[in-house]
Parts: structure tokens; C-alpha cells; sequence
């Protein structure tokens, strides 16, 4: 654990690398290297006798990524031979950069392993989903915290892919507060970066939509083409749930069928609430063909592209919001037993 907490070598001019790696593939097929903060393709290979080279410079100690077919590994540019193992999806060896990122990788993995454990433990309890939801928080806040920590330490010691590469994490899942501590510090090379500026703006539209706040408006259609807004809807004088969703999404589907589908059986009647899905992430076509076989019943605004989420400020879906007659966010990232207990609380 302390090699991780270390300072790596300094933002460097000009890195010579060399990336090999055997890979299970025809000959000819083409092997990709990209960056993560350009977001595009460096330079492209084939594979040959099942397996491929690159050689050459590039800018800094930049976080990195090889792709063949379905294979993929990330990685650090450093000046060295660095060898990619697709298995663990990373870097077998090349550098001291590298070995600190396959460490964090274990340690990552580790408590994703923890939160399977505690997850197991609960389920045997036979607890309900309400109850699992917070003895789970209670057991696992502390070992997040700890991991937080960890990370914290490692970005602001590391001005360079190991950096990037563990910001990239991080700012998935933290709150203002622990993104204003840790930009405040951050080396200049890191607040440089892409995910740094989108992180920093994600969030500063996330402040001006938390509970409590008015809903911000965005525009989409209905199913039959014609505009649609959310204001067609929340601020109309009825609690209103949004499901902002995609048909492509896995645990947004899930919600649905589990959570959604019965809810709506039971509220539909009730001339005092509603569900509104908002399809987000996915072209119109898409939703409209999915909603035929899907069965959700409730209103729907399809077409809203990333709009909700650079207003909303979140970067994942499902996002669950519900919002009052007047047009307040009432609770937001809801999911489970969570929805079903924020609208009984509000009907009462």
C-alpha cells in the first residue's frame, strides 16, 4: 500500500515508449492505441504471428489504452518497454508508473470484492431492500472512505498518467466538497486535463439542481415526433417521478420491470402524481423500437440526447428524480425500495 501513496516521476517532455503484447487474433486484424483525455486514436497496427508492436513518442506521461477487437488494456506512457497483458487489462510490466497502476487495479478490485462479500452476508440475513440498502451503507462507507483517501493521495502525488488515470475514477463518484478539496490541490498538469474542466462544469450544473432546487427544462419528443418538454409536465401541479433512462441500459431496464412497472399499477389512478421516462443517451429510433416489446405504460419524452445530464449534472443512468407540484426536486438518485418509499412520503 505505501509504493501507491509515493510520489511518481514528474510531468515529463517527450516519452519514448515501446508497446508490445500477444493477443488472440487473425493476422491482420488492427490493433488501436488511444489516449483518454484527446479521446482519439493515436496510432494503429496489425496483429501479426498473434501479436503487435508500437514504437515512438508522445507528449507526457499520459494515461493510454490498446484495443483489439474485444480486447482492451489500459496503461501509462512511460519511457520504457511496456509489455500489455489483455487479461488484466492492463500493463504485465513497463515501468515504475505501470506497476503502481496494476497495484491500484488490486486494490480497486479488492473492494469491488469486499462489496460482493457484505452484499452476500446481507442477502443470507433475509433482510428487505430498505433494511440490505442501509446495513450495506453501513458497512461499506468506512472501506470506501479509506479507498477515497487512497485515491486522493495518489492524485495529488502524481502528476502524470498515474494521476490521470486514478482522477478518472474518482470523479465518478464524489461529492462537491471532495471535488473542491481535492481541485484546490491538484498539480497544474492534472487541472490541465479534460476530465479535470467537465468534471469542475458537470458538477457546478449539479449544485443548481439538488433537492430543494426548481427543475431546469429540456427539450425532446413525443412518441409521435411532435416537441415535447419537460415542462409540459413537472411544474404542472402534480408530483411527477422522471425515469431518465436508454433502452441500451441493463440496470435501467431492471429498475423498470422491478420497481416502475408496479409502481405505476398502483398510482395510475391517482390524479395527484405520474411517472415520465425521459430517454437520454440514445438516438429517438432506438427508444421508440425498444418501447414496443418493453410495456412501459407511462409518458414519455424520447430524444433528449445528453441534455439531461449536462443539466442535471449526473454522468450515469438510470437517474431517478422526483419532483414536486411546483416543480422542486424533492429527492434525486433514487433507486429500489428508495423511489417507492420518497413517493408514499410525499402523498401523505
Amino acid at each position: 500500500m505505501i509504493s501507491l501513496l509515493t510520489a511518481g516521476a514528474l510531468h515529463a517532455d517527450n516519452v519514448h515508449y515501446v508497446i508490445t503484447g500477444s493477443v488472440d487474433a487473425a493476422d491482420g486484424d488492427a490493433v488501436v492505441l488511444s489516449g483518454y483525455n484527446i479521446r482519439k486514436t493515436i496510432a494503429k497496427t496489425k496483429v501479426l504471428n498473434k501479436s503487435f508492436t508500437f514504437e515512438g513518442d508522445y507528449p507526457r506521461e499520459a494515461f493510454a489504452r490498446i484495443d483489439c477487437g474485444r480486447n482492451y488494456a489500459n496503461f501509462i506512457f512511460v519511457a520504457d518497454t511496456i509489455v500489455i497483458n489483455f487479461e488484466q487489462h492492463r500493463a504485465a510490466s513497463g515501468g515504475e508508473l505501470n506497476e503502481k497502476y496494476g497495484d491500484y487495479c488490486r486494490t480497486t478490485k479488492n473492494l469491488y470484492a469486499a462489496a460482493d462479500s457484505i452484499k452476500a452476508e446481507l442477502q443470507a440475513k433475509g433482510l428487505d431492500e430498505a433494511a440490505a440498502i442501509n446495513a450495506f451503507k453501513e458497512k461499506f462507507t468506512p472501506l470506501l472512505a479509506k479507498h477515497k483517501e487512497m485515491q486522493k493521495a495518489i492524485i495529488l502525488d502524481n502528476p502524470n498518467g498515474l494521476g490521470e488515470a486514478v482522477l478518472q475514477e474518482y470523479q465518478q463518484d464524489c461529492t462537491f466538497e471532495e471535488w473542491d478539496s481535492i481541485y484546490a490541490l491538484m498539480p497544474a498538469p492534472l487541472k490541465e486535463l479534460k476530465v479535470t474542466t467537465e468534471t469542475t462544469e458537470r458538477l457546478d450544473k449539479m449544485r443548481n439542481a439538488q433537492v430543494g432546487c426548481m427543475f431546469l427544462d429540456i427539450e425532446g419528443q413525443n412518441l409521435d415526433g411532435t416537441a415535447a418538454k419537460l415542462s409540459d409536465y413537472v411544474g404542472k401541479g402534480k408530483y411527477v417521478l422522471v425515469d431518465f433512462w436508454a433502452s441500451w441500459c441493463g440496470p435501467c431496464r431492471q429498475e423498470a420491470k422491478e420497481t416502475l412497472m408496479p409502481l405505476y399499477e398502483k398510482i395510475k389512478d391517482d390524479d395527484r402524481i405520474m411517472i415520465l421516462g425521459v430517454a437520454t443517451w440514445e438516438e429517438a429510433g432506438k427508444t421508440t423500437e425498444a418501447l414496443k416489446t418493453l410495456g412501459y405504460k407511462w409518458q414519455q419524452i424520447i430524444g433528449a440526447g445528453m441534455a439531461p445530464m449536462k443539466q442535471y449534472g449526473f454522468n450515469g443512468i438510470p437517474m431517478i428524480m422526483l419532483f414536486s407540484p411546483e416543480g422542486r426536486i424533492i429527492a434525486r438518485d433514487i433507486r429500489g425500495a428508495n423511489i417507492i418509499s420518497a413517493v408514499e412520503e410525499a402523498l401523505k
